[in-house]
């Protein structure tokens, strides 16, 4: 028997195939009558829109907010990238705003959209904008700014906290792009429900039409959610056409579950993927306490120089190091927490592991949709001891089933709204120079209800 197929033959008979997800056609739409400046990239990029790509674009540029609901890797940015252009068309000094939860993912899109903006807009400049930014840049951003990328925070404690000094930029705003919005269900939505309120409030002050380009993985009740956070009005699109390759879903068989312990097992995985069949393999883990007991483990075997820790806490500069050595194939395995559920690129993955079953089927299917983008992937769910895997475990159908959960937020949390009303106070005074206390009872129920 031939040694590849050999240890092929010895992985595979430690798990039980459960489920597989076949391979799709993507679907196409080229109808679209787009600016030049949308033609050339795609031209330059030498592809077509997906069709809910073309959908979501059209809907924009016809005046609605637009959330596409969709899997990893199902062509969001160039969209929201395209809608962007459709503006700059109109006018060169159209500004769009990108938010997300993390400065990891934020710099990672910067550096994808100024790649594609260099190639037909290369007057636009493309910033990240964080608590790290010195103020000399800050300043630049100010003035010059056109596709500013930030978090939450540097949206309330200097975009509105400041506006007056930001005020072009508030002029000119086109496209607020709000990426992993499924990442704000709960109290954090209800933070963010109102910060995006007061955004709101701005934007009519400013009198800039912005409008919002939403991006979330796949969530039960995208409308209804999303209608909540924003107060707005959506066009929803939640079906991909982006077409998937085939996945295989592994569970370890009854013999090799009960009889290795949990790293073990992760350890012997890693071992086989990447020292007998080399291939890239992420695993995904609950705590930073877990990878770093993993990583540990690992030190005393032949994978200690091909598998890495990655979790939060690390500075921007190693994290990056290891984002690009991943990237490049100098690392053939990453430990993660839920840090890569975002969509932060890494390249195409042919396993991923996940050990222990996350918060939620949300953030189980992001996981998931870390391979099987360019190639064939496989997908490994390693339970741990705990109630909630050991039901999974005995019902995997369940698992792997497309259902996943519905999302809310209280956005008029009595314990936060305070907080809220005060900067819509101070960002609104700012904004219109009416002198103190100009905030009425009718302009807080007209963006609150």
């Amino acid at each position: 028997m031939d040694e590849r197929i050999k240890l092929e033959f010895d992985i595979y008979s430690k798990f039980d195939k459960v489920y597989e997800r076949p391979y799709t056609e993507p679907e196409y739409d080229s109808s679209l009558d787009l600016c030049v400046y949308s033609k050339k990239l795609l031209d330059n990029l030498g592809i077509n829109l997906y069709k809910h790509q073309a959908e979501a674009i059209k809907a924009f540029r016809e005046g609605n907010n637009v959330a596409l609901v969709t899997p990893t890797a199902s062509g969001k940015t160039l969209a929201y990238v395209i809608s962007y252009l459709e503006e700059v068309y109109k006018d060169n000094d159209a500004v769009a705003l990108y938010i997300a939860p993390i400065n990891a993912l934020i710099n990672d899109q910067a550096k994808k959209i100024e790649n594609y903006l260099r190639q037909v807009v290369p007057f636009v400049e493309v910033y990240s904008l964080t608590s790290g930014t010195s103020q000399s840049v800050r300043n630049r951003i100010k003035s010059s700014g056109s596709f500013v990328l930030t978090n939450p925070e540097m949206i309330a404690y200097s975009l509105l906290l400041y506006n007056k000094s930001w005020s072009k930029f508030w002029r000119k705003l086109k496209l607020i792009v709000v990426d992993e919005i499924h990442e704000m269900s709960g109290i954090k939505g209800s933070h963010f429900g109102n910060l995006v309120r007061i955004i709101n409030v701005i934007n009519d002050v400013y009198k800039n039409d912005a409008r919002y380009f939403v991006l979330s993985g796949t969530i039960g009740n995208p409308k209804e959610f999303v209608e909540n956070i924003f107060g707005k009005k959506f066009y929803i699109i939640d079906r991909s056409t982006s077409g998937n390759r085939k996945i295989e879903f592994l569970l370890p068989n009854k013999d090799y579950f009960y009889t290795t312990g949990s790293i073990s097992r992760v350890i012997d995985t890693l071992k086989s993927f990447i020292l007998g069949l080399c291939r890239k393999v992420l695993v995904f883990v609950k705590s930073r306490k877990s990878v770093e007991k993993l990583a540990k483990a690992l030190k005393v075997t032949k994978l200690y120089s091909l598998v890495a820790p990655y979790r939060s806490g690390y500075n921007h500069k190693d994290r990056v190091a290891i984002e690009n050595m991943f990237r490049d194939g100098k690392l053939k395995g990453l430990i993660a927490t839920s840090a890569f559920e975002m969509g932060i690129d890494i390249g195409d993955l042919d396993v991923v592991c996940v050990v222990g079953f996350p918060s939620s089927r949300i953030s189980l299917r992001q996981r998931f949709g870390r391979t099987g983008r360019v190639k064939d992937g496989t997908v490994i769910f390693f339970p741990t001891e705990n109630i909630l895997d050991n039901y999974y475990y005995n019902n995997p159908k369940e698992l792997f089933s497309d259902e996943v959960e519905s999302l809310g937020a209280n956005v008029l949390n009595y314990r936060i709204i305070g907080y809220y009303i005060a900067l819509l106070i101070i960002a609104y005074n700012e904004a219109t120079e009416l002198g103190k206390n100009s905030i009425t009872d009718s302009l807080i129920s007209k963006y609150w209800g």
